[in-house]
């Protein structure tokens, strides 16, 4: 299996943004966490929070999400059960806050983990479930 394109995540944010003005704030979050991640951790992940704060306001999910997507981000990738647990997660808020807005996203996030499913049977089948990242990709556009 190829890389997990999680998505050209700045076309995403753009008709958010253009559609639905308050999520403006989130956006710029999300951009400046990909500013820092690779160069200032501490500074990014104050910015994922900020963006989820923003997003997904006071979710019990977020707190988890962050972790995993930062770690997934910095690593490019994770193992099949970390990034499934990512987009199950990314699923519910998105479901939870607004799934009309969010309509567009949450077919994408469905689509994905449908990929990943298979992609996990397949590892276990091969033995390699426990032992073979998925290598997983941001595409944040400027």
């Amino acid at each position: 299996m190829g890389d997990i394109h999680a998505g050209k995540m700045g076309n995403e944010t753009h008709m958010l943004v253009k559609n639905h003005p308050e999520m403006a704030a989130a956006a710029q979050h999300f951009r400046k966490f990909f500013k820092w991640v690779n160069t200032d951790p501490g500074a990014a992940y104050t910015e994922l929070e900020a963006y989820t704060a923003v997003l997904f306001p006071q979710h019990p999910l977020t707190e988890e999400w962050n972790k995993l997507f930062f770690r997934i981000v910095q690593n490019k990738g994770g193992m099949v059960a970390e990034v499934i647990r990512f987009m199950e997660l990314k699923k519910r808020l998105l479901i939870d806050t607004n799934p009309e807005t969010f309509a567009t996203q949450i077919r994408h996030v469905e689509h994905l983990l449908k990929e990943l499913k298979r992609t996990e049977k397949i590892y276990e089948s091969e033995g390699r479930l426990e032992t073979q990242k998925i290598p997983f990709l941001i595409e944040y556009g400027k």
